[in-house]
């Protein structure tokens, strides 16, 4: 059961909108902007819990009772739009920018870089825009992974119909919605991996990506994968593990051990900050030492 909707907010503003929508006009708007609906109980305990004054002015900012509640639910920006409210109610409406910013708060991005991705977009809003986005239209954090991934899934289904080019569109949406982002994003088990591949979707390299560690992490993770398979008695699958493991020692070969250049920046590091004095070779060989470099021939030493 999933307990609440990422954009919670968006539909207490509906419930509470002097336009009184009933539960058919909400559960309209909800899906035409192609948001999180629940259904209609949780549409009934959010009427029950959100129950604004008597009588209810939410537009007129000199009517207190009315703009306390607006505060206390946290709706008083959506009434009042301000500048971030405006940024947020736009990419709401720009298909491909909402995509993009649903994919990269399910990898909790940073709001700098969410706008970086949106500039590529020709959208360009201020960074607090995200946050009001986050609050009203999708909120991560009112969910758990597994709750995010069946909404993503159920949210990404066609629709069946009756009309024969509807059931066409939506058999080709079917084959396709694999490689949708915001779905494989939820289905990721590492923020950090969603992250880098969210980063390489807009055409950004990550300046911090090391391929020698992503390897070595890798090559771990399909040990440990492997050796669960082993216990459970599933040799095919570790098979895969194994051979994952194999591939990623082949391109550690080639790019470097992450160990061993630690290693080498460690030596580095102790020599330089390594304050002892060095003895001069005087004193390491107690005089017995000759500055002379030129070649000796074997058979003019003389061994006592």
């Amino acid at each position: 059961m999933i307990r609440r909707s990422p954009c919670e907010a968006y539909l207490k503003y509906l419930i509470v909108h002097p336009d009184q929508y009933d539960d058919d006009a909400i559960r309209a708007l909800v899906k035409m902007q192609q948001l999180d609906y629940l259904g209609k109980t949780y549409t009934g305990n959010l009427r029950t819990t959100c129950v604004p004054p008597t009588p209810f002015f939410p537009e007129d900012r000199l009517h207190d009772r009315s703009q306390t509640f607006l505060r206390r639910e946290r709706l008083e920006a959506i009434f009042h739009p301000n500048d971030a409210m405006l940024g947020a109610n736009a990419i709401l409406e720009n298909i491909r920018a909402k995509e993009l910013v649903e994919t990269m708060l399910m990898g909790s991005s940073h709001p700098q870089w969410i706008c970086t991705g949106l500039r590529r977009l020709g959208l360009d809003v201020i960074p607090e825009a995200i946050g009001k986005f986050k609050h009203y239209y999708f909120n991560v954090d009112l969910v758990d992974s597994s709750e995010l991934k069946a909404l993503m899934a159920v949210r990404l289904v066609s629709p069946d119909g009756g009309d024969v080019d509807e059931l066409r569109l939506g058999t080709a949406h079917s084959a396709v919605i694999k490689s949708d982002a915001r779905r494989n994003t939820a289905m990721s088990a590492s923020p950090i991996t969603t992250n880098i591949m969210n980063m390489l979707r807009m055409g950004l390299m990550p300046s911090t990506m090391d391929i020698a560690r992503l390897a070595d992490a890798t090559r771990a993770a399909a040990l440990g994968g492997g050796l669960d398979m082993a216990i459970r008695g599933l040799p095919a699958q570790g098979r895969d593990y194994a051979l994952m493991a194999k591939m990623m020692t082949e391109i550690l070969e080639s790019v470097g051990d992450p160990s061993g250049d630690l290693q080498e920046g460690l030596a580095r590091l102790a020599i330089e900050t390594d304050d002892t004095e060095i003895p001069h070779i005087n004193q390491l060989s107690d005089g017995s030492h000759t500055l002379d470099i030129q070649p000796i021939n074997a058979s003019e030493v003389k061994y006592e």
